[in-house]
């Protein structure tokens, strides 16, 4: 991919994994109101999956200032540290700025897509199935969008390190 694309792919999953925590921490407010103590757990616990997600995808100088003290309350919480009213202070004082941050990377030719990390993060969790099906989904995006020639794509793909076999021969039979 071009240097061009590689940014545009790389803020394209930081949003995607920004606004999956948004709706989970949607869902964690509206469980917190209700009466089901093993639901708010629950919620919780996909709320931190989320968040643990989302960083996984940003280098650590791009972290929000959010991000952390959200993962910590979320844990905290889980663990039982901290009662319900506890998160929800802390949700109230944060999610306007959870919700409203806009992602402005630096230097945009900089931009740094580990991808080693976040492979690492998603084959702890034994969840690979999902990170390449989110990858193949923005890849479908970028192809659809005409932004970038498909035999560029297929021939940057072929040279990278992405070698597990059948996501591999997925992602070629879109370019075909």
């Amino acid at each position: 991919m071009t240097s061009d694309a590689s940014v545009a792919f790389h803020i394209r999953f930081v949003t995607e994994k920004h606004n999956d925590l948004k709706v989970s921490l949607k869902q964690l407010v509206e469980t917190l109101v209700g009466e089901k103590i093993d639901a708010k757990t629950s919620q919780a616990k996909d709320t931190l999956k989320r968040s643990n997600d989302l960083k996984a995808s940003l280098s650590k100088q791009d972290y929000p200032a959010w991000l952390n003290p959200l993962i910590e309350g979320l844990n905290h919480f889980i663990g039982s540290r901290w009662k319900q009213k506890n998160l929800i202070e802390h949700l109230i004082n944060n999610l306007d700025s959870i919700n409203n941050h806009k992602w402005v990377f630096e230097k945009s030719e900089n931009i740094s897509f580990n991808f080693d990390e976040i492979y690492n993060h998603y084959k702890s969790e034994s969840r690979l199935p999902e990170l390449f099906d989110q990858i193949i989904n923005i890849l479908e995006e970028i192809r659809d969008s005409g932004e970038i020639d498909s035999l560029l794509m297929m021939n940057a793909l072929a040279k990278s390190d992405f070698n597990i076999e059948k996501q591999q021969k997925r992602i070629i039979f879109l370019f075909k």
